[in-house]
């Protein structure tokens, strides 16, 4: 009886183990590598420093979870909709996740 416990913690560790190096598809890192190779958290987005910064973004609420009243809380689920403007075949079908 004693060996189930430690049989079932190195099963677990193993798939800990082997699920930790699992990674994304090779056009994913492709993708994130041509987004992100001249990124730099620093310059803003604008042909003129002046110029201000527009983000848009839609947000639709698709479930109210919880309510609690008495503190004012809502507990909801969204969708947030991301527009991107990739090239498809430079990356394969990943783009088609982000439109």
């Amino acid at each position: 009886m004693k060996a189930r416990p430690l049989v079932i913690f190195h099963t677990c560790y193993f798939l800990f183990v082997l699920l930790s190096g699992v990674s994304g598809s090779e056009a994913e890192h492709r993708l994130f590598s041509v987004i992100f190779s001249s990124y730099n958290q620093y310059i803003r987005p604008v042909e003129n420093v002046s110029d201000p910064v527009i983000v848009q973004f839609e947000v639709s609420m698709s479930q109210l979870v919880k309510v609690d009243e008495v503190n004012q809380i809502m507990e909801t689920n969204l969708w947030l909709r991301h527009v991107s403007s990739c090239i498809i075949h430079e990356h394969g079908k990943v783009i088609d996740s982000f439109r």
